[in-house]
């Protein structure tokens, strides 16, 4: 709306004016503006024109795809350096894992109990006779000796409150799987405590306590002897695809399968950019936020993979059964104009691997091999419960000492119950002098000891140590020399071999701290390169799982992550100092 000019003309050559309309809001709702809606069809065409929707890119959708693979079993598994075994429908993680499980006092008591709620329900009519005939032969006693008294305070307690009240546990299995008590109950007895844990038969063999993580091997038994899928390094408690690599060449037989019609959908993961513009972001994952240098060349190529070329990917749906391997073989793709199109294998293109992008493909174990054309579907059920930490040890590096500690955090007491590491080791070393004693004496018994002297002197202002002390529950390793032979050619490593501290806690406990934990006790040397500058945490739990068949499935198995750095242990030798200042570290 215009405004008449003023009379004066030099007011109106050097200003100019006009009204404006203005749309003022009088609510504070915005949700209706901010759904833009229209009932304009051409106003809605002019926004996509404008946001380049309708730029035409000569390419078409695809609609429909076929696609032909083949599949193979691996039926054959190895755990460390053991024989080849055949797989029995376990979860892998299971099979891999499983340990045996020690009979705490309480396992005892709670399996000679449940004997005696069996033949309740089994065999009532006998059930008193069967239960006082257990009773008698298998009472639960006390031990003798040097074994009662290294049973910490706590289990003592326990064993002296069900001593003659209670059925061994232990005793009766031993004796009915050697068949030298049989009952009415006993077989379903016995079956039912096998099918409480999952053990191995044999000793366990996948854990290589050189290198702190499990190793195992899969293969195609007959027609698949020159090769196998080889897991060096299994610690995580998930076994996946990437877990492997080609031990070889794998001369497996396939099965080729040619699949259903197919429909390829886009592909989604979180950050993709919205693919309309009305569509708000949750910025969530910013890949625009990335701080990337123009040398890293892997940063960019996932940039313009998720923000420009995010809308050109698709997938396609394949159901595969658990332990199989998958080999694509081609892919017939018809679009939406009834064209279609088939896709080789990006190996066919060339022998190359630098010249071939592969994905999912398994790495070999050599470099001058081959990589693998095939993806492995693992039987492993995913999802698992634990249990709180039944041991835990924290091997750290002390720098000052130029020491490797393995520090037992958490070690489970005669009654299988997990507690503080030190207290234990404490409480050991207290009862040391009595266990001494008593080994000595040959009578199963502490003998009184009474000690007469004069009074002592008072102690000097300075004193000189050897070595000062550290905790209890500090387990040293060593660093030495290893002799390798690789190609033929003599080289040296480094190896951390454990060694002990000796004790000074209590006066006559002189004498070596041995680990109390089977996570170290199993572990005399370790490979230097095993414990980096972080350390390493190892941990025991029970796991529970369900398989693809609904089986249940209970064991012990250990989990390997990363340590809380380095630690500080104090240890000094031949130092001189005020009295009481030379005590252990932190």
């Amino acid at each position: 709306m215009s405004i008449p000019e003023p009379a004066g003309l030099l007011f109106a050559s050097m200003f100019a004016g006009w009204n404006r309309l203005e749309a003022r809001s009088r609510k504070d709702d915005f949700a209706q503006a901010l759904s833009a809606k229209t009932a304009d069809p051409l106003w809605m065409l002019a926004r996509q024109w404008q946001f380049l929707e309708l730029k035409g890119e000569d390419a078409a959708t695809p609609i429909g795809a076929k696609l032909a693979y083949e599949t193979a079993a691996p039926d054959q598994v190895q755990l460390g350096r053991q024989a080849f075994e055949q797989l029995n429908g376990v979860p892998l993680e299971v099979l891999v894992e499983r340990e045996t499980v020690d009979w705490d006092w309480r396992l005892r008591v709670r399996a000679g109990q449940h004997y005696e709620r069996m033949a309740r329900l089994r065999d009532p009519a006998n059930a008193d006779a069967l239960i006082s005939q257990a009773r008698s032969t298998y009472a639960l006693t006390r031990p003798t000796g040097t074994d009662w008294l290294r049973l910490d305070l706590a289990t003592r307690r326990f064993v002296a409150f069900v001593e003659n009240r209670a059925i061994d546990g232990k005793r009766l299995y031993d004796d009915v799987t050697g068949n030298s008590f049989t009952s009415t109950i006993s077989g379903d007895w016995k079956a039912w405590f096998d099918h409480l844990y999952s053990q191995p038969t044999a000793a366990p063999g996948a854990w290589q306590p050189t290198r702190l993580d499990y190793e195992f091997r899969l293969r195609q038994g007959t027609p698949m002897p020159s090769g196998s899928l080889h897991a060096p390094s299994y610690r995580n408690g998930s076994v996946d695809w990437d877990t492997f690599v080609l031990d070889q060449a794998p001369a497996t037989t396939f099965n080729a399968t040619t699949s259903l019609p197919l429909t390829p959908v886009h592909a989604r993961f979180a950050g993709q950019p919205m693919r309309r513009w009305w569509e708000f972001e949750d910025s969530a994952v910013d890949f625009g936020a990335l701080d990337i240098a123009k040398t890293d060349l892997a940063k960019l190529v996932l940039v313009e993979f998720a923000l420009v070329a995010g809308d050109d990917w698709f997938v396609i749906p394949l159901e595969a059964d658990p332990n199989t391997l998958v080999r694509a073989t081609g892919l017939e793709v018809q679009d939406c104009f009834g064209l279609r199109f088939t896709i080789h294998p990006a190996r066919h293109l060339s022998s190359n691997p630098l010249e071939v992008w592969e994905m999912f493909a398994l790495a070999p174990e050599l470099r001058a091999g081959q990589s693998g054309d095939f993806l492995y579907v693992p039987p492993s059920a995913g999802v698992r419960e634990e249990s709180p930490i039944l041991e835990e040890v924290r091997l750290a590096r002390d720098e000052g000492a130029n020491l490797v500690f393995g520090i037992e955090h958490t070690v489970p007491n005669s009654l299988g119950e997990p507690v503080a590491g030190l207290a234990q080791h404490l409480e050991f070393l207290r009862r040391r002098p009595a266990i001494t004693a008593s080994a000595a004496s040959g009578d199963g018994e502490s003998p009184n000891v009474t000690v007469e002297g004069a009074e002592l002197e008072p102690p000097a202002k300075l004193q000189y140590v050897l070595a000062t002390t550290v905790p209890a529950n500090w387990i040293p390793y060593l660093a030495t020399d290893e002799q390798n032979v690789v190609q033929g050619l003599p080289q040296r490593s480094v190896k951390l071999h454990r060694g002990a501290m000796v004790s000074t806690e209590v006066e006559g406990g002189l004498g070596a701290i041995a680990p109390h934990s089977r996570l170290l006790n199993g572990v005399e040397w370790i490979h230097e390169e095993a414990v980096g500058r972080e350390g390493v945490r190892v941990e025991l739990r029970r796991q529970r799982m369900r398989s693809a068949k609904g089986e249940t499935f209970v064991w012990l198995g250990r989990k390997v992550g990363m340590g809380k750095g380095q630690a500080r242990s104090g240890l000094r030798f031949d130092s001189v100092g005020d009295l009481g200042m030379t005590g252990s570290g932190s």
